[in-house]
């Protein structure tokens, strides 16, 4: 009979680009994997990635009880095309505003 003594808890890497969280787990033997949101209670969690924002606890363990604990935050980021798209339109609103105001004033009705 041979025992063996896993002192090492699980890998776990957690990447993040731009608002999306991508997690990577190193480790075969995982007994559960846990998140909590902003502080609320933990929860089974069985995905890899996280688009929404909030601060986040992931807890990992193996199925000798070691554990790995990772704390990471996604924050809200504005997208730059969409306000240039916004400004494009507010630019075109406005001088289309301004061409119809000039023709107004050089129209005349006989």
């Amino acid at each position: 009979m041979e025992l063996n003594r896993d002192t090492i808890p699980p890998e776990v890497d957690v990447s993040l680009r731009g608002q999306t969280a991508n997690i990577t787990y190193h480790s075969q033997d995982l007994a559960s994997v846990t998140l909590s949101k902003n502080g609320g209670a933990p929860r089974e969690f069985n995905g890899t990635d996280l688009t929404e924002t909030g601060s986040y606890v992931l807890t990992v363990t193996d199925r000798a009880g070691n554990e790995t604990v990772k704390e990471f935050t996604l924050r809200y980021r504005v997208n730059v095309y969409g306000i240039m798209a916004i400004g494009a339109a507010v630019t075109a609103a406005a001088a289309a505003v301004v061409v119809l105001v000039r023709k107004k004033r050089k129209l005349t009705v006989r």
